[in-house]
């Protein structure tokens, strides 16, 4: 096997064991994808040849091209008849068999459809490939002296025990396999080598595949992981309880020891680094270090645009001392005028602007950030180099909503190695949706072709090293979904509908909200009787309540009394009211207000402090703010921006400075502080009139961070917060009569654009690449909703007001509701990985799982 093999499956003799395996999810997914070009019945059939057990087969991967790879089959030549078999009746459907000499060895070459399939015969071995330059390789390798060989590479490895009787065994040159990674993206820049090699068995259990084993690591190279972790003991995976839900990805390191970690790492031999580090903050870097443990996480998020958040988590048993340090160099390195300090919720951010900071401490276990923004929970130091993206991560622990409180990732950590040096954890789904876009060319195409229902059957996953004598115990497990339940594409049975009917017709939407004690989701709506009913998940009304007039706006969840309970916040015209989960105004609500002509409600929270504030906008552009006792603040008594609002003003923070925007129909945007004073450079007149709502780009600093905003006749322009029009890019149209309008995600994390005509609705991305066109609503007037709830997970619905019907898209542009959703209401939730489209018509109330 020649030296760039980057890895060898051993079939194993247990055809039970394969055949469990085969069935999963899992190994569909891939062979769905790595043999799209292997699918007609001639290749297929030989291909199942080279797995049968009887046939004792090893089967090798290599890279052929820098976007692709291919496979060599070998088999004892005693064992080889079969194969030998199909390939002479393929010989005799009038294909041309040829043969050919390559260093003294024969080759004979049979081309099946596209492909050309060649193979030889070596020592009593069988060898076969569709790529003919590997078997050349092969060739290569036999004839020469043997130095550079598979085995050498992982001559180590190839000494461990393995399992008899089972599926198989895989063995890996991790080097190589890193840089098999990097076939499937545009960017070529060399990845992190994990170890030397490892050998793995292959089980199935319970909805779980598993490979388990030992790697090796080469002492002498100091850039492999496992090299830095080699004097650690494996420690718990503690840090679950901060780690976010919405994590794509994490990796976590186990440090027992970290003195020795620092011994082991590229810092301890940069003194160039050290030297530039204390000449900042005077840090002695080694003692630090001796009481870092026991985990340093890295956790990747989904985020806007193409790029993955990071949030990194250490934990230290003298983080007074980290933070002493990390404020030193906070200082030494500002820029501006003023320290960066943002007080957001009980945490206090700070921000060091030295490049690459992080990986001079931590090389090659985090690696970049330009700058970071960094707080700290008790002993562990959290930081990101987005400070949106740190505060939403903060909000969601405050929340939560993270792993350690999750039965869904709970129940899967308590499968995989509870203590461990290196962890990768990966969210399948959403890791797969979230790197779509990097995949090169080839790669997108098979990702988009393939049954995108096998991907999503796959479901968490993990791969783990424990540190074990002179090796690393290797665990990889891997859940998924039952193969009955894999590519079921036909439409929800009615059956799996919940419908509940009232007395009277309902006067609003439905609205999705949270039960902070069982964290099951529940629904609230009101009749046209004003009556305000709210519903248990399983569709039972646990009260009602008269509220004496029509809601204005949606019904806001809050923690009105900072406890971790949540109220109902509404609003009626000419009051405010806060309601407990059990259907009880909290004091002082009802609060009276003098405003009956009200459009628009917006709740504010500064700071995730609960301090909330709320804000009503009257048609003629008035605008009031109130404290959350119902008293009305200076500067909006009312707050005039002289005309009607196209949305409702919104708060923003960016750079740790809060600011009100409100848009008007005429295409005045007013940019505000909390006290409602005009920030320089507004109103700034857009010379347009917009469509839809807008959407906040947020960067690094204020001059980045920009507004996005459509006008009905398609121009979308760009406006920072210092009153600069960045651009103005004219859309596409397609007919004169085309109007446009911009559509947020639930989230604020993305948009769509609509462009409508009499002939079709188009939504279009936020590149303007049309995602989905629908051709029923005309020129009726619509209501679009945009959700992304991760993993690919996105969803459209495109709501006909006329005609009160609406239909449900996913983010392909595929119709999920062929017949149209009769309904005056609808929304989307997610709960437990699933999605429901919640609606109301007439008397009833619809909860359909998608």
């Amino acid at each position: 096997m020649p030296s760039q093999t980057v890895l060898v499956f051993e079939v194993g003799e247990c055809e039970e064991c394969l055949q469990s395996i085969r069935g999963t999810a899992l190994l569909t997914a891939l062979t769905e994808s790595i043999f799209q070009g292997y699918r007609k019945a001639q290749l297929t059939k030989l291909i199942s040849n080279f797995l049968e057990p009887k046939n004792s087969p090893v089967i090798s991967l290599h890279v052929v091209k820098k976007d692709d790879f291919d496979f060599i089959f070998y088999a004892p030549l005693s064992k080889s008849n079969q194969i030998e078999l199909q390939l002479k009746e393929l010989e005799g459907e009038a294909k041309k068999f040829s043969q050919r000499e390559f260093n003294g060895v024969q080759i004979k070459e049979l081309p099946i459809d596209d492909k050309l399939f060649s193979w030889v015969a070596i020592d009593g071995i069988w060898v076969g490939s569709f790529t003919p330059f590997l078997v050349e390789d092969v060739i290569r390798t036999y004839k020469s002296d043997r130095s550079l060989i598979f085995k050498n590479d992982i001559r180590e490895v190839a000494l461990l025990p393995t399992v008899k009787n089972d599926a198989g065994n895989i063995y890996i040159n991790l080097k190589e396999f890193s840089n098999w990674l990097t076939v499937f993206s545009d960017n070529q820049s060399t990845l992190t080598t994990v170890g030397q090699g490892a050998v793995l068995d292959i089980k199935q259990r319970q909805g779980n595949l598993t490979l388990n084993g030992f790697s090796i690591a080469n002492n002498e190279d100091q850039n492999m992981l496992l090299s830095s972790l080699k004097q650690q003991t494996p420690v718990p995976f503690m840090l679950k309880s901060l780690i976010s839900n919405r994590s794509v990805l994490v990796t976590s390191f186990g440090i027992s020891d970290g003195s020795e970690l620092f011994k082991n790492i590229e810092l301890s031999r940069r003194k160039d680094i050290q030297d530039s580090i204390q000449s900042f903050s005077n840090v002695d870097l080694e003692s630090i270090f001796s009481g870092l443990g026991k985990e340093i996480v890295t956790c990747y998020l989904e985020s806007g645009g193409q790029s993955m958040a990071r949030v990194v988590l250490f934990s230290s048993s003298n983080s007074k001392e980290w933070l002493k340090s990390f404020d030193l160099l906070s200082k030494a390195s500002e820029k501006g005028d003023s320290l960066y300090i943002e007080r957001f919720s009980s945490y206090e951010i700070r921000q060091i602007e030295i490049n690459n900071l992080p990986e001079k401490l931590f090389k090659p276990l985090v690696n970049g950030f330009r700058q970071i923004y960094y707080t700290n929970i008790d002993n562990t130091i959290l930081f990101s180099d987005r400070v949106d993206e740190l505060r939403k991560f903060l909000d969601d622990i405050d929340k939560e909503e993270v792993w350690g409180k999750s039965v869904y990732y709970n129940q899967f950590l308590e499968s995989t190695l509870l203590e461990s040096n290196y962890s990768i954890y990966i969210n399948t789904p959403r890791a797969l949706a979230a790197v779509s876009n990097s995949l090169n060319t080839k790669w997108n195409k098979v990702y988009s072709s393939t049954n995108r229902s096998y991907f999503n059957a796959i479901g968490l996953g993990a791969i783990q090293f424990s540190h074990l004598n002179e090796n690393f115990y290797t665990n990889i497990a891997w859940s998924f979904n039952p193969q009955s339940d894999v590519g079921r594409n036909e439409p929800q049975e009615i059956r799996d509908r919940l419908q509940v009917n009232l007395d009277y017709a309902i006067a609003s939407k439905p609205f999705v909200v949270r039960n902070h004690a069982s964290k099951r989701d529940e629904y609230v709506l009101q009749d046209s009787l004003f009556v305000l009913h709210y519903f248990s998940t399983d569709g039972k009304r646990q009260w009602k309540k008269e509220i004496q007039s029509k809601l204005v706006g949606t019904v806001v969840q809050i923690d009105y009394l900072n406890n971790n309970k949540l109220q109902l916040f509404l609003v009626t015209a000419g009051k405010i009211h806060v309601i407990d989960r059990l259907g009880n105004y909290v004091n002082p609500f009802p609060v009276s207000v003098p405003q009956q002509n009200i459009e628009f409600v917006s709740v504010i929270d500064y700071d995730n402090s609960k301090k909330y504030r709320f804000l009503i906008s009257e048609k003629t552009g008035k605008l009031w703010m109130y404290d959350q006792e119902g008293r009305n603040l200076e500067g909006w008594k009312p707050r005039n921006v002289e005309g009607p609002l196209v949305t409702a003003p919104s708060h923003h923070r960016i750079r740790g400075k809060d600011f009100i925007l409100a848009v008007r129909q005429d295409g005045w945007a007013y940019l505000m502080n909390r006290r409602g004073e005009n920030i320089k450079g507004f109103p700034l007149n857009l010379d347009m009139r917009p469509g839809g709502t807008y959407f906040l780009e947020q960067g690094n600093t204020l001059a980045a961070s920009n507004f996005v905003i459509v006008s009905k006749d398609g121009v979308k322009v760009k406006f920072n917060v210092e009153g600069t029009i960045s651009s103005r890019e004219p859309l596409i149209r397609t007919s004169v009569d085309d109007q446009f309008s911009l559509i947020a995600e639930n989230n604020n994390r993305f948009y769509v654009i609509a462009r409508q005509n009499a002939k079709e609705l188009t939504l279009l991305n936020e590149n303007g690449k049309a995602i989905l066109v629908n051709e029923f609503v005309g020129k009726n007037q619509v209501d679009i909703q945009y959700y992304s709830f991760g993993s690919g997970n996105d969803y459209i619905v495109v709501s006909d007001k006329i005609q009160d019907l609406s239909y449900v898209y996913d983010g392909t542009g595929r119709l999920l509701t062929p017949i149209p959703l009769e309904s005056t209401g609808i929304t989307l939730k997610q709960e437990n990985q699933k999605v429901s489209a919640i609606y109301v018509n007439d008397k009833t109330l619809t909860i359909l799982p998608l």
